[in-house]
């Protein structure tokens, strides 16, 4: 498939403000695309594990719960960002 997709780690007591089909806008972590991502929420894992990826925040919670939520990049976007696959991203979901 040509989707470009992300995954985001969202805790587990926000988990139930996300649902499939909503709009989520992406920013990076570590400045390694300008401006934001837009796309969609795909699927939510129906599973609760610790978190893979940590925070560059020292203060995070390394030991939190959360659960996996797949994204579908916007095409136009995903054309931007196609040879930076691995990036971290910050997601935020809208209402």
């Amino acid at each position: 498939t040509d989707q470009m997709q992300a995954v985001a780690e969202v805790y587990e007591s926000d988990i139930g403000r996300v649902r499939p089909g909503q709009s989520v806008s992406l920013i990076s972590e570590n400045g390694g695309f300008a401006g934001s991502l837009h796309g969609q929420v795909i699927r939510i894992t129906p599973q609760v594990r610790q978190r893979q990826v940590l925070s560059t925040d020292p203060t995070g919670d390394a030991d939190a719960r959360v659960v996996e939520v797949r994204l579908a990049l916007d095409p136009q976007d995903a054309a931007k960002v196609r040879q930076l696959a691995g990036l971290k991203v910050i997601a935020r979901f809208q209402p």
